[in-house]
């Protein structure tokens, strides 16, 4: 073989390594943590006025790369904005993907007060996400009617 023909042959395969290091560090850049859209939306689920029951909100989390998927529960957590007179704030209860990057998280009224039950009208819920997979914020509206 020629010295030229071996000069070609490295300097191809150098080439083609250099590009394989450029893109296998992309694929690892390439973040799933970045540009979260997280959207929420309360349901009343099994609450009503005067009972004890859970509402829900149910989340989405995803990116330009997909759904974001396995979500520890303790990534999510719960702040209550407003609630109705003589209502309390809420809590989760717990966290269920129920699809992917679709999460139910059930709330109950935050309370020591054993007698707390869920008051008709409207509760404004913010979701925070802090995770290894990133952060943000998602606000909801939740309507207990009777």
């Amino acid at each position: 073989m020629s010295n030229k023909r071996i000069l070609w042959t490295v300097g191809i395969l150098f080439t083609l390594g250099a590009i394989a290091t450029v893109l296998l560090a992309a694929s690892f850049a390439a973040p799933t943590t970045e540009h979260l859209i997280i959207q929420a939306v309360g349901h009343e689920g099994l609450a009503d006025e005067g009972n004890k029951k859970e509402a829900m909100l149910v989340v989405s989390i995803y990116n330009a790369a997909g759904p974001i998927t396995r979500m520890a529960g303790g990534s999510f957590s719960i702040k209550t904005a407003a609630f109705p007179e003589g209502g309390y704030a809420v809590k989760k209860s717990s966290v269920t993907e129920v699809g992917s990057g679709i999460y139910q998280i059930a709330l109950v009224p935050d309370t020591e007060d054993r007698n707390a039950v869920w008051k008709k009208g409207a509760y404004a819920v913010g979701v925070v996400l802090t995770s290894p997979n990133g952060s943000g914020i998602a606000v909801a509206t939740l309507r207990i009617d009777p």
